[in-house]
């Protein structure tokens, strides 16, 4: 089974760089807001507390019984990754389900489609918890596998011909955790000051314009996470925001890798500064802790699961 859900080892990585997609877009109304306990969570990013356990306790507890137990082991993981990319529209799906079983075998094709029920009915606010859990029994994969996964999820998450957040956010998230020896040792040290600052400025440009509507109100929540790296960077004073024109997603993913070989005390300032950035305004949309995971991800800091409002403050 879980050959098979790997595929075919002979077939190359997906490049971590997302070209296919050349600019980001946000969503042109704002996704639900998350709960309190999402915004005293991530007032910690980084740092485990039993807060944070507590917290992944109901998340798991939220998730259906079919998904967590298709999630025990690496086939049925696979499968609930792929269903998590189905896309909506039937013939885009019917492409995918195709390519799934040309390449992977007909049973994972029908282990996709059966999952996709229960996956599609919790909605997107569940969609990074899920693949969170999924990706646990993904790392037992062997090299090759993992290789020819992520292939895979290449291919369904563009077969639309476009990237979604939250689609990049799960390519970078198993790009990171399901890396080789080979990719783990790639890379030097970041160069300077000045290049720490042009990265983490794109971080922060694209944090705020993912949960902020109002350009002034884009400005304030950039200025306040400008503002927490300025003791550690004098010269951030001098830092714009972006246009969203410029935020394309390889230089979101360049900026990620080039900062997750800054030294621990600028990642652990930086990543202050992004959460006040998204908790300015007092809420978490989906789309901003899509972005945050995925930037938590990439340099190597703990964030649990985050749910939608009405399941972690009922809790």
């Amino acid at each position: 089974g879980t050959a098979a859900a790997a595929g075919a080892a002979s077939i190359p990585p997906p490049e971590p760089s997302l070209s296919s997609a050349p600019s980001l877009e946000r969503k042109t109304e704002p996704s639900p807001s998350l709960s309190s306990e999402t915004r005293a969570v991530l007032s910690s990013i980084g740092t485990p507390s039993e807060n944070h356990f507590a917290y992944a306790r109901v998340v798991l507890e939220s998730i259906p019984e079919k998904i967590r137990k298709a999630c025990e082991e690496p086939c049925g993981a696979a499968a609930v990754v792929y269903a998590l990319l189905l896309d909506s529209d039937p013939a885009i799906r019917r492409k995918q389900l195709e390519y799934l079983e040309s390449r992977l075998g007909k049973p994972v094709a029908e282990e996709t489609r059966r999952i996709s029920a229960p996956v599609s009915r919790l909605g997107e606010a569940f969609f990074i918890p899920i693949a969170d859990l999924a990706l646990v029994s993904l790392k037992d994969l062997s090299e090759p596998q993992k290789e020819a996964f992520r292939e895979a999820v290449g291919f369904l998450s563009e077969a639309d011909r476009q990237l979604s957040l939250f689609e990049y956010t799960l390519q970078q998230m198993i790009f990171r955790r399901l890396q080789t020896s080979a990719e783990k040792q790639r890379g030097a040290a970041v160069a300077g000051t000045d290049a720490v600052l042009e990265n983490a400025c794109v971080l922060l440009s694209v944090t705020a314009r993912m949960g902020h509507w109002e350009e002034t109100e884009i400005q304030r929540a950039f200025l306040a996470g400008r503002a927490r790296i300025e003791d550690l960077f004098p010269k951030a004073r001098d830092l714009s925001l972006l246009p969203l024109s410029d935020l394309s997603y390889p230089r979101i993913t360049a900026a990620i890798e080039a900062l997750s070989r800054a030294p621990f005390p600028q990642q652990e300032c930086l990543l202050a500064a992004l959460t006040d950035t998204v908790l300015l305004d007092g809420t978490v949309t989906i789309q901003e802790a899509e972005i945050l995971r995925a930037i938590a991800d990439g340099l190597g800091a703990p964030v649990p699961p985050l749910l939608p409002s009405e399941l972690t403050e009922a809790s």
